[in-house]
C-alpha cells in the first residue's frame, strides 16, 4: 500500500516538472517571437533614386518614406530617420529602386564622372584625331600601347652668316611621347593582318579611307597632356604600336633639310 502511495506521489511530482518545462519552454519561444516581430523605424525608397542624388535631394525630393518593420528583417546598417548622420553632400553610389530599405553604403563621397573610361588612378584623359594611317591603319585598341610622333614645320631661321637655314619646305618629325597607354578607341579593330575585317571579302587594307579621322583616347600625366595639346597645334601626330620588346626612345629628331636639333617645347 505504501509502495502504490510512493508511487502515486513521484508520478505527480514528475507530472508537475513536465508541465513546468513545457511551459517555460512555450514563454521563451513567446519571448523569442515577441523579439523578432518588434518592429523598428527605417527608410524605404518611395521613388526611384538616380545615381549621383545628393542626401539632401533625397531628403528633401520625398524619394524616401519612414516606416516600421521587424527587428529581425532589418539591416543593421538601415538608416532609421530622415535625420541620419549623413553628410548632405553625399550621393547615391548607385541608382535605388523603389521598396528598398536605405544602407548607409548607399550614400557615398561623389566621385568625377567618367563614363565607361577606365582611367588609370594620377593619369588624365585625352583624344587625339588621327587620320586611319597614322594609327596603324586601326590596328591600335583599348589597351594598346602606342609611341606619339609630331610632326611639324620648322620656323625660317638664320645662321651666323646670314644664311636661311630653313626653308617654307623645311620640316622637322620628333618622338613626342615614348610610350602611352591607349584606353579608348572610336573604332573596331581588323581582325586579321591585311587590315580588314571578317565581313570584309575583298581583303584589301586600301579598303580604309586615309582620310577618315580616328579618335584614340590616351591616359596621360599633366605635362604630357601639355605636350600632345601643343603638337596639335603646331602640327600632326602619328602613333606607332608598341609591344613590350619595342624600344622608342628620343633621337633627337629628323628634319628634311640642314641640321635638327630638339626644340625646348618637346623637352621633358
Amino acid at each position: 500500500m505504501n509502495r502504490r502511495l510512493g508511487l502515486t506521489a513521484l508520478a505527480v511530482v514528475l507530472a508537475l516538472i513536465g508541465t513546468f518545462a513545457v511551459f517555460a519552454y512555450a514563454k521563451s519561444a513567446d519571448r523569442r517571437a515577441v523579439d523578432g516581430i518588434q518592429a523598428e523605424s527605417v527608410l524605404i525608397v518611395e521613388k526611384t533614386i538616380p545615381l549621383g542624388t545628393s542626401w539632401n535631394e533625397v531628403v528633401e525630393g520625398g524619394f524616401v518614406s519612414e516606416e516600421k518593420l521587424p527587428a529581425r528583417a532589418t539591416p543593421s546598417s538601415a538608416l532609421r530617420s530622415l535625420k541620419a548622420d549623413v553628410p548632405d553632400s553625399e550621393v547615391a553610389t548607385a541608382e535605388v529602386k523603389p521598396g528598398q530599405v536605405i544602407v548607409r553604403a548607399m550614400f557615398g563621397k561623389r566621385a568625377p564622372a567618367t563614363g565607361a573610361l577606365a582611367i588609370p588612378a594620377r593619369k588624365q584623359a585625352i583624344t587625339i584625331a588621327v587620320p586611319s594611317n597614322a594609327e596603324v591603319s586601326g590596328f591600335v585598341r583599348n589597351g594598346s600601347e602606342v609611341a606619339i610622333y609630331a610632326t611639324f614645320k620648322v620656323k625660317q631661321a638664320q645662321n651666323a652668316a646670314g644664311k636661311a637655314i630653313a626653308g617654307d619646305d623645311a620640316f622637322a618629325s620628333k618622338l613626342l611621347l615614348p610610350r602611352v597607354s591607349v584606353i579608348a578607341v572610336n573604332q573596331a579593330p581588323p581582325s586579321n593582318v591585311s587590315g580588314t575585317g571578317d565581313d570584309e571579302s575583298d581583303g584589301l587594307a586600301g579598303s580604309r579611307n586615309v582620310d577618315d579621322k580616328v579618335l584614340v583616347t590616351l591616359a596621360v600625366d599633366q605635362a604630357d597632356a601639355e605636350r600632345i595639346v601643343l603638337a596639335q597645334e603646331i602640327g600632326k601626330l602619328y602613333l606607332t604600336l608598341l609591344t613590350d620588346s619595342s624600344v622608342s626612345k628620343d633621337s633627337g629628331g629628323r628634319i628634311n633639310l640642314g641640321n635638327f636639333r630638339p626644340t625646348p617645347l618637346f623637352v621633358k
